[in-house]
């Protein structure tokens, strides 16, 4: 049988993916710890994303553009980001504020999708 009670024992609300380095595959210095899909957090922050767009649907006549949908996808990474390191901007560390992480992913596209593939493999957020 599969007991639920040792399942959520096994769960974790966040995790740290490393990002590799997209022509070599090799880690970089970039770790970012994400919310799990499962997490409250989470949660929340889909909520409100989805609500956003349900007022945006009903203000269109139920149409919505393929450009909010991604913008609607980057919010939801941007609000489970928790933390990074090893992001700089010259000689500074980037802070991680939504600002950064949403300059980031988008300059950066190898980032977020790496970000969206570990956020979205539930493995990533057990205990092993």
């Amino acid at each position: 049988m599969f007991d639920i009670a040792a399942y959520r024992n096994e769960t974790l609300d966040t995790a740290t993916v490393t990002i590799l380095h997209p022509a070599t595959g090799e880690p970089t210095t970039i770790k970012i710890t994400l919310a799990s899909m499962d997490s409250e957090k989470y949660k929340q922050i889909s909520m409100r994303v989805q609500n956003e767009q349900l007022k945006y649907a009903m203000k269109n006549r139920g149409q919505t553009t393929a450009e909010r949908l991604q913008a609607n996808a980057l919010e939801i990474l941007v609000g489970a980001t928790l933390a990074w390191e090893g992001i700089a901007e010259g000689d500074s560390p980037l802070p991680c504020t939504p600002e950064n992480v949403r300059r980031v992913y988008t300059e950066l596209p190898f980032v977020k999708e790496q970000v969206d593939e570990f956020l979205g493999d539930r493995r990533n957020f057990m205990r092993t």
